[in-house]
Order: C-alpha cells, then structure tokens, then sequence
C-alpha cells in the first residue's frame, strides 16, 4: 500500500506541477496578448490625448489673436467706405448720362459733354471728360455739390466760372473732369 500511496502522491505532484507550469503559461499567454497590448494601446491613446491637447492650447493660443485681426480688418473696411470705389470701363455710358441727369435735374442749359481720350495709368484708366453749361450761379453751385456726391471715384481738374450777366446772376462753367476706372 506504501507503493500504491507513493505513487499517488508521485501522480499528485506531476499534476501539480503540469498545473502550474499550465498556470504559468496562461499567464504568460495572457499578459502577452492580453495585458500587453491594451497597455500599449492605453500608453498610446494617452500620447496623442496630450498631443491633442497641445494642439488645441496652439490652436486657442492663434484664435485669441484672430480677434484682434477681426477688428482691424473691420476698422479697414471702415475707413475703406470712406473711399469712392473705381467704376468699370462698360459703366462710362452710365456716368455720362448720370452727368446729364445732373444738369437735368438742376436747372442748367446749354449743357455739353465732350469725351476725350482715355490714359492708362500704373493701376487704373483715367477717362477725361470736358463739360460746360450755363446757369444762374445757385444752379451750377448745385449742380457742383452733386457731381461731387456721385458715388463713383472722380476729379475735377479744370474748374473755370465765367459771368455771362451780372445782373441775373447767369454764369458759364467749363470743367474738366476725370473718371477713373478699372482696366477691364
């Protein structure tokens, strides 16, 4: 019976041990392709969290200074309605006959318009244009304050006021006035 319980116990031991070598390898296995891994992917996952995380402190760090571009660019514009914009070369036409609108609509006669030739500036085309009238002096002052409130980029650069009779205030005005416009 001896040899029968020493065998046994023989048997018990090599089970044990087959059970915690197997123990040991499940282990093994299971840190291996378990543990690991999702340590790994953990570790990673928290590198591009930080990574992500300096990005976005930049990213709020450049947008706090686009505030203060939005205003400057908005105090630009500002200031840049101020300015009269430069007509397009089809709108010619549409200036000449707003001139003609003027005189129309402030009483002045014997109203001509002659187109002269146009000059190619650095940026721009430079469209003379002479025109003269008579009327009495309230008129063509009038007529002086709108053609200055035309919303398209101009100047005059010949202004000659001539007394036609004294008496009834009538004057003759030659000016020599320029368009500009965009070199379409």
């Amino acid at each position: 019976m001896n040899t029968l319980l020493m065998q046994r116990k023989s048997i018990d031991r090599r089970i044990q041990r087959v059970l915690g070598v197997s123990l040991l390898l499940v282990c093994a296995a299971s840190y291996l392709a378990v543990y690991r891994p999702a340590s790994l992917a953990r570790a990673q996952i928290i590198d591009d969290m930080s990574d992500a995380q300096l990005q976005l402190d930049e990213d709020r760090q450049r947008a706090s200074s686009l505030d203060s571009v939005r205003a400057e660019v908005e105090k630009l514009e500002r200031q840049l309605k101020r300015f009269k914009p430069l007509s397009g070369r089809k709108e010619l036409p549409a200036f000449h006959e707003q001139l003609s609108g003027l005189g129309d609509a402030t009483g002045i006669r014997k109203y001509t318009l002659n187109q002269r030739s146009s000059i190619s500036l650095a940026t721009c085309r430079e469209w003379p244009t002479d025109v003269t009238f008579e009327a009495g002096f309230d008129d063509a002052a009038r007529f002086l304050r709108r053609l200055e409130s035309i919303d398209r980029l101009t100047r005059v650069r010949r202004l000659k006021i001539d007394t036609i009779d004294s008496r009834q205030g009538t004057v003759r005005v030659s000016l020599s006035l320029s368009l500009f416009s965009t070199e379409e």
